[in-house]
């Protein structure tokens, strides 16, 4: 699964497998699944708030969403002839999705219908998040989209840096911004103003995720950092891996981060020291929802999906 997401009990997970697309609900915090029809569908992000869930994927190269408006019971469809869907966020009945060359889709309906618009100079964008209104995109060329109306209209920010930014964090006055070579920029005004960072890596950053001051970056050769001033600055942190990290979520002190190589990683000390999870898992992990400190749901290549409580 490439893409999951989750409230209360109930969880989405979307991806791909050896036999098509992949679309998952659970109503008991993941101890049993329901496979849901999927329309031939490759799913690239998901994401729920409730009972709104947004699956954004493409069909035969067609970009396509499928939304459900009551937790994945029933499923509807919209079809857009633009580029591949890279990211998904949202706040209530509010909901934008970012992609290459620029593409972008919002909606005020919960998905019921969408606008399409063209965001920037059509660089690629890969990421997408906010909190309340405040909604970051970052992508190619170190291209920072800042929106202060849940996106209904949007203004380039300076980066400080040309490099790709593949992920973006943003929590209050705080957001993080990390990508190529060791990149990391931050913003201490909900995203008005950045300024970059030194993170003390040259090796891409694949994720990032905060929680308050502490802010963790994962990416290549095993790569973490971490930050207890809200990104000003970093030190490394020992993951005892050297596979690429994909994905790294968190719930408090608690961080949990996944890799290429069947592993997962868990610090609760804000990510101060990182110990390796045990499991059976024999599959690529590449996606992460922490429920808690105490459960977390990760999801994996064939259609795999991991539930880990303690």
């Amino acid at each position: 699964m490439r893409a999951i997401a989750g409230w209360g009990q109930t969880v989405m997970a979307a991806g791909f497998n050896d036999f098509g697309p992949v679309l998952e609900r659970s109503d008991n915090a993941g101890r049993t699944w329901t496979n849901l029809a999927s329309e031939l569908v490759t799913y690239h992000a998901i994401w729920s708030n409730g009972a709104t869930v947004a699956a954004v994927g493409e069909q035969f190269g067609t970009t396509l969403v499928r939304r459900s408006a009551d937790g994945g019971a029933t499923w509807s469809s919209n079809y857009f002839f633009g580029p591949q869907l890279a990211g998904v966020w949202g706040q209530d009945s509010t909901v934008v999705a970012v992609g290459r060359f620029g593409a972008s889709i919002r909606t005020t309906s919960a998905g019921a219908t969408w606008d399409t618009a063209t965001l920037g100079n059509r660089t690629s964008l890969h990421d997408v998040h906010g909190d309340g209104t405040t909604v970051v995109a970052v992508g190619d060329g170190g291209t920072i989209l800042h929106s202060t109306d849940l996106g209904a209209t949007w203004s380039p920010m300076a980066s400080g840096t040309t490099q790709a930014l593949l992920d973006v964090w943003v929590q209050g006055s705080r957001a993080v911004a990390a990508g190529r070579a060791g990149t990391v920029v931050r913003s201490t005004d909900a995203g008005a103003t950045w300024a970059p960072a030194a993170s003390g890596t040259s090796l891409d950053l694949t994720s990032v995720w905060g929680d308050g001051a502490n802010v963790v970056a994962v990416g290549s050769g095993g790569t973490i950092i971490r930050s207890t001033d809200g990104g000003a600055t970093w030190t490394p942190a020992s993951s005892g891996m050297t596979a690429g990290f994909r994905d790294v979520s968190g719930s408090g002190a608690t961080f949990v981060a996944v890799n290429g190589s069947a592993t997962a990683v868990r610090s609760r000390d804000g990510g101060a020291t990182w110990h390796a999870l045990t499991s059976s898992v024999h599959h690529s992990l590449y996606s992460l929802w922490m429920v808690s400190d105490r459960s977390v749901f990760v999801g994996g290549d064939d259609d795999m999906i991991f539930r880990g409580t303690r």
